[in-house]
């Protein structure tokens, strides 16, 4: 739920910045499960799907 601050400051600019973090325990766990995709793929090392939609030559 939004506090009235949120809702106020949404009012006013159009956005709201959540203010929730991953637990250090989800970005451990995130940390784990990537390391292990790159020791099974390190041809996904360097991969960005998003740089490969454009030709940047």
């Amino acid at each position: 739920m939004l506090t009235t601050e949120q809702l106020n400051h949404y009012s006013t600019h159009g956005f709201v910045v959540p203010d929730y973090r991953l637990s250090d325990e989800v970005l451990a766990s995130i940390r784990t499960d990537h390391d292990r995709l790159i020791v099974q793929h390190p041809e996904f090392r360097d991969y960005c799907p998003t740089l490969l939609a454009y030709d940047l030559a």
